[in-house]
């Protein structure tokens, strides 16, 4: 587990996962418009949807090369 985000002017909990593709096909669901790869330093900061998008990509970089690591919350 990577972070766990409250959400409370959504009414949300999100649970963030760290995790390795073992293919590079997307499917995500209807709700989505758009998915894709990129490398780090092609990552689009100022079209991700969600406030809450940027706080996982920033853990993930956290926890990157690290087997342990304390799953994170919301930023202050």
């Amino acid at each position: 587990m990577l972070a766990i985000y409250s959400l409370k002017h959504i009414s949300q909990i999100q649970l963030i996962y760290k995790f390795l593709s073992i293919n590079k096909d997307l499917n995500p669901g209807v709700e989505t418009e758009e998915a894709d790869y990129f490398d780090w330093e092609n990552i689009p900061w100022n079209e991700l949807a969600f406030p809450s998008v940027r706080w996982a990509l920033n853990h993930f970089k956290e926890a990157e090369g690290k087997e342990f690591f304390i799953p994170k919350s919301n930023p202050d």
